[in-house]
């Protein structure tokens, strides 16, 4: 798969924004003990993602609400898994995984504005294959508000259009 400019705004938007938030910590603290820590996130992400994923849906939304899985590393991996896997999962196991990466999101301290739009992104695209397209549209513009709290272009537009069309076809 060929990356796009749109992956490396999204890529480079999101290093800005996990370094600022780096650099404050940082600066109440010492930068050895912030890198270990966050190595420590990520390792902690890779297990938890690989946990989840071994559970049905109902069970993994009901794990994502626990005050355990409230890290961003842990809903940017599920999108990074969905994203992945978009041609071997179906849309409703797509849609549960963003779902999930959407309310870690949503509860964490350290969202940004590049992964809550991915995650609405991400649930949208599910939806529209599972033919729910007024909840895809639904998605699709609160992803499109979080794109506008951030620089990145990187906003569904085909997705969005598609959505648009077939609703106005309803």
């Amino acid at each position: 798969m060929r990356a796009t400019t749109h992956d490396a705004h999204r890529t480079i938007d999101a290093a800005i924004s996990a370094t600022l938030g780096s650099v404050e910590e940082v600066l109440r603290g010492d930068g050895e003990s912030v890198a270990r820590r966050a190595l420590a996130e990520e390792r902690f992400a890779d297990l938890a993602v690989d946990q989840l994923l071994r559970l049905t849906a109902d069970s993994l939304m009901e794990r994502a609400s626990w005050s355990g899985y409230q890290s961003v590393s842990v809903a940017r991996q599920l999108l990074e898994r969905v994203r992945a896997n978009l041609n071997r999962w179906g849309p409703s196991w797509s849609r549960c995984v963003a779902d999930a990466a959407l309310a870690i999101s949503k509860r964490s301290d350290h969202a940004t504005p590049a992964l809550l739009f991915e995650a609405h992104k991400w649930r949208a695209n599910g939806l529209l294959f599972m033919g729910r397209f007024e909840e895809a549209f639904r998605s699709i513009e609160a992803a499109r508000s979080w794109q506008q709290t951030h620089t990145t272009r990187a906003c569904g537009t085909r997705l969005w259009r598609s959505v648009a069309q077939r609703r106005s076809v309803r």
